[in-house]
């Protein structure tokens, strides 16, 4: 993805700052193309250490993803179909990416 202009910082963060039953977020500043993606603290995963860093990195990725869409329209209507798009995009890159 073509993101290198913009200042992207990772945090992890506890389950109770996330919405419920998601794993990650993130939140962007088109101005100041300035990103903060929040990712679920390991000390809140209740997976194995593999599956736990793997659903970390397709959390990243799904927020990175988010991101490259930002400057598309968006209601509530669409939500759900983004999220599903947005799913699809990100487990494409990332199998792309490991069969390089």
């Amino acid at each position: 993805m073509n993101l290198k202009d913009w200042d992207i910082h990772v945090d992890l963060v506890r389950a109770d700052k996330l919405e419920p039953k998601t794993l990650g977020n993130i939140h962007w500043d088109t101005d100041l193309k300035a990103a903060t993606i929040g990712v679920l603290s390991p000390e809140d995963y209740k997976l194995p250490y593999k599956a736990m860093l793997d659903d970390m990195e397709f959390t990243i990725v799904h927020e990175l993803v988010h991101l490259e869409l930002a400057s598309l329209p968006r209601s509530e209507a669409s939500r759900r179909v983004e999220e599903h798009a947005v799913n699809e995009i990100a487990d494409a890159l990332l199998n792309l990416a490991r069969h390089q």
